[in-house]
């Protein structure tokens, strides 16, 4: 929701003028840029090849992973904070120490556009991913398979929410 952002980044939001943002080298807010759970006044944006968190009211950007082939969406970070996971439009989904930025997984689970990647609060080593293949799925990130996939879509998938309720 937009009510929960500083006041100009949510104008910005609303009436699609980048130009407060547009200074962070090509990085962009994203359709959705949800708050950091575990420091509110931070939100993370994503853009062509890299994903950035920007700290609110200084907006200087604090980290930046470019470790993407192709536009990097939905960057989420585990709720712990010491991972992030993201997908992009090249159907992979990569997990990054928050840290040292290095890749831990790439996960080769979709074909087309993945549009959200968000771990599950229950257990911190599954994700959800939805893309543009009319499904989501829930994937072992230690094994990198598939454990649910949910097909009963008849159009791309650009946004969901981990189920809290049910463990897997």
């Amino acid at each position: 929701m937009l009510a929960r952002h500083p006041p100009n980044i949510a104008r910005n939001l609303d009436t699609g003028d980048s130009s407060k943002t547009s200074f962070h080298q090509g990085i962009r807010p994203s359709h959705f840029c949800p708050f950091s759970l575990f420091e509110a006044a931070q939100i993370r944006c994503h853009g062509r090849h890299k994903s950035a968190n920007i700290r609110s009211p200084t907006q200087k950007v604090t980290k930046t992973i470019s470790r993407f082939k192709d536009v990097a969406r939905s960057g989420c970070i585990r709720g712990d904070g010491k991972l992030v996971v993201a997908g992009d439009d090249t159907g992979l989904i990569q997990v990054f120490d928050i840290n040292s930025r290095a890749i831990l997984r790439t996960l080769d689970s979709h074909k087309q556009p993945v549009h959200v990647t968000k771990f599950s609060s229950l257990n911190q080593t599954q994700v959800l991913s939805c893309s543009d293949e009319y499904h989501r799925q829930i994937v072992d990130v230690p094994s990198q398979s598939a454990i649910s996939t949910f097909t009963d879509h008849t159009d791309y998938v650009r946004s969901g929410k981990y189920p809290l309720l049910i463990p897997i």
